[in-house]
């Protein structure tokens, strides 16, 4: 498990959980969105307690000169019936994801565009070029949309994801900014959202012209693979971050 982080090293925003280089010297941004039902700095802390194969955290020990930008959800009801949590958009049920998918057009053009403004802040510091953006659940699925708002940035990675609405992600990304890179990583134990739209959500990118890295693991369920996930998600970053 990692230990606590330096206090002054998180910083709460209205749209954001933010952490700042280990190093203090900050040279490109990683933003990252939770998935439905959880929280960004759930998500945060989780997330930087995963290892890699040599022990390694990624925000201290691999990659200390990057800012972690974990934007946060509304709290939203979920359709009709009286409960409220905390998502990208609304939809039917995670498991399946494709179900009523008129439904979930109107909250993710405006999560879309909320992610798209912090990429715009965060390009006034390191520029297009030294971010990466991405997700994991339903935070990769609305992370992936907003591609074809943005000029082309160093990356995009996903996990336990899936692609809303296919067939207008390849339209709307006709005539886009030259493709990036992009990993994306699956667990083949994933009961909430099942290998295929994984599978899916990397056909769909590939349409698109994207070069693509699959990751297909046995094992992490709805979350990470580690720490074989962890050690292929660092080379990505590494290679793709310029002088990191």
């Amino acid at each position: 498990m990692a230990g606590p982080k330096d206090d002054n090293t998180v910083e709460l925003t209205n749209d954001t959980v933010v952490v700042a280089p280990h190093s203090g010297r900050h040279t490109h941004t990683v933003i990252l969105l939770h998935g439905r039902g959880s929280e960004a700095a759930e998500f945060q802390s989780e997330f930087f307690e995963s290892q890699d194969s040599a022990g390694h955290f990624l925000d201290k020990d691999l990659l200390p000169t990057v800012k972690w930008v974990f934007p946060k959800a509304g709290v939203e009801d979920v359709g009709s019936s009286g409960i409220q949590l905390s998502q990208w958009f609304d939809m039917t049920v995670t498991e399946r994801p494709h179900e009523n998918e008129e439904q979930q057009l109107a909250g993710l053009v405006a999560s879309v565009e909320k992610i798209a403004t912090i990429v715009h802040r965060e390009a006034k510091e390191v520029g297009y070029d030294n971010i990466i953006l991405g997700g994991i659940s339903q935070g990769c699925a609305t992370a992936v949309h907003a591609l074809y708002e943005l000029p082309r940035l160093a990356g995009f990675v996903g996990f336990a994801s899936w692609m809303p609405m296919p067939e207008r992600f390849i339209q709307a990304m006709k005539g886009s900014p030259p493709k990036m890179p992009v990993m994306v990583q699956h667990c083949r134990d994933d009961e909430t959202i099942d290998l295929k739209y994984g599978q899916e959500l990397r056909d769909t990118l590939e349409r698109a012209g994207m070069r693509v890295q699959w990751r297909e693991y046995e094992e992490g369920g709805h979350w990470f693979n580690e720490p074989e996930g962890i050690d292929d998600l660092s080379r990505f970053l590494a290679a793709h971050l310029k002088d990191v």
